[in-house]
């Protein structure tokens, strides 16, 4: 049974009951006001309500038959079911009270022959049902793994080693020959805590070179602040006189005053302003 239906059909009775007794007691009262006996007015409200219930069916009779249909052929034709439409209709079929056919009965003996064919032309005896195509289920995608992020700490410390690898092979061109491999080593660290802006430890084993003048000294401090770019030029002076033990006794102007010569083609280390370039010249 259609109950949103029924239930249109008892709004519309009573809505016309309402209206067809309120207008039957007006007409009513106002029949008795103007001095018509009670017999007539009594029967005037009867046929008001008879009129009333006529007029109700008119109008079930009228929709059904005629606006309904109308309507109906004016709306756009409806699009094919959703899945779960059909589910929803098959639901609603099962509840007729029409009972369900009987599928218990026996199935016939089929021999061993048979039932071979019957597997070779594609029967699968598993008990498995085949699912339709659009009620089986979808695989569900597999999210794609986020981009990794890259780690700041790893990527500026690779940029320090590119910048770092060629006056590590400026330093060994220059001063190799002029300290021992022990001195080599210890002068690398303390030239790598001066490009880090690190502080040399108090400990430090100031490095004496041979066949070096405090010229040569004074220009190699130059080649390395102006090369890592660390501080004011100055800056070096104070490094330069805890590393090598020839200038520690000497005066911080002194130093200051000598780090960059004009004639410094003269000296065993002069001044470079282009340290790869210098070195790419060499390896030529």
């Amino acid at each position: 049974m259609d109950y949103r239906k029924l239930n249109s059909h008892i709004i519309l009775l009573g809505m016309v009951i309402v209206v067809g007794l309120f207008a039957a007691i007006v007409v009513r009262m106002a029949m008795l006001e103007r001095g018509a006996d009670a017999g007539t007015a009594n029967l005037i409200f009867v046929l008001i309500l008879g009129a009333s219930a006529v007029l109700y069916l008119i109008i079930v009779s009228t929709l059904s038959n005629s606006v309904i249909p109308w309507i109906m052929r004016r709306l756009p034709a409806p699009k094919n079911r959703t899945a779960q439409e059909q589910a929803d209709a098959f639901s609603e079929e099962d509840d007729d009270d029409e009972p369900e056919p009987d599928y218990s009965f026996a199935y016939p003996y089929i021999g061993d022959n048979e039932q071979g064919e019957f597997n070779e032309a594609g029967d699968d005896d598993s008990g498995k049902e085949e699912v339709p195509p659009e009620f089986a289920p979808r695989p569900v995608p597999t999210p794609a793994p986020a981009p990794k992020r890259p780690d700041w700490v790893e990527v500026r410390e690779r940029e320090f080693r590119e910048k770092f690898e060629p006056f590590r092979e400026y330093l060994r061109f220059a001063m190799e020959p002029h300290v021992s491999a022990e001195e080599l080593t210890r002068l690398e660290e303390y030239v790598e805590l001066f490009a880090r802006e690190t502080p040399l430890p108090k400990d430090i084993v100031s490095i004496r070179p041979t066949r070096l003048k405090n010229p040569d000294l004074y220009h190699f401090g130059w080649n390395m602040q102006n090369y890592f770019g660390v501080g004011k030029r100055e800056e070096v002076v104070p490094w330069l006189q805890r590393v090598f033990t020839p200038l520690r006794d000497l005066e911080f102007s002194t130093i200051k005053g000598k780090l960059h010569d004009p004639q410094t083609r003269r000296h065993t280390i002069p001044n470079i302003d282009n340290i790869p370039k210098f070195m790419a010249e060499k390896r030529s």
